[in-house]
């Protein structure tokens, strides 16, 4: 099997490793040349972020998204939905390493910028929706994730009318 030329791992997550190091490298010459609040070094950084829970690499993934939601928000605007959905990357990473309640809070202020920006209805909001379920599931709280994501099948199916038509009732 074909592993990765920088930490041994396997297969699929070969590009992932790549991708990581080639971004930081990226970065470091970015912020190098003092551009720290401009719009595309927070998003290689939520870039690279994702990339880190991809490979199962979670805290370091939630301290790189704890830096980059203020710098999105500062270089976004505190109420854009870029910075809102780079809140909600670092929820999903807080869920993926077993921190539920602080998802469950960052899901809901993401939650509602997006609403906010884009309308309440909109597939960003139904996929936060989604992703907050998963993090009440975590916390046992099934029937708060159920109430989430019957909402977010309602957005999905409204979008996309009868061919999303599945009844669940």
């Amino acid at each position: 099997k074909p592993t990765c030329m920088i930490c041994g791992s396997v297969s699929l997550l070969r590009l992932r490793c790549v991708a990581s190091v080639l971004l930081s490298a990226s970065l470091l010459i970015i912020t190098g040349v003092s551009i720290t609040t401009h719009f595309t070094v927070a998003e290689a950084l939520d870039n690279l972020g994702r990339s880190l829970v991809g490979q199962g690499r979670y805290a370091e993934a939630i301290e790189l998204f704890k830096r980059v939601v203020p710098l999105a928000q500062q270089s976004m605007g505190p109420d854009s939905p870029e910075a809102a959905m780079i809140a909600a990357h670092l929820a999903r990473a807080l869920v993926k390493a077993g921190e539920g309640e602080q998802a469950v809070k960052l899901f809901a202020e993401a939650r509602s910028l997006m609403a906010a920006a884009l309308g309440p209805r909109s597939s960003e909001v139904a996929a936060i929706l989604n992703d907050q379920g998963f993090a009440f599931d975590q916390l046992g709280r099934h029937r708060e994730a159920e109430a989430l994501h019957r909402e977010a099948y309602r957005i999905r199916r409204r979008q996309q009318g009868d061919a999303a038509l599945v009844t669940v009732s």
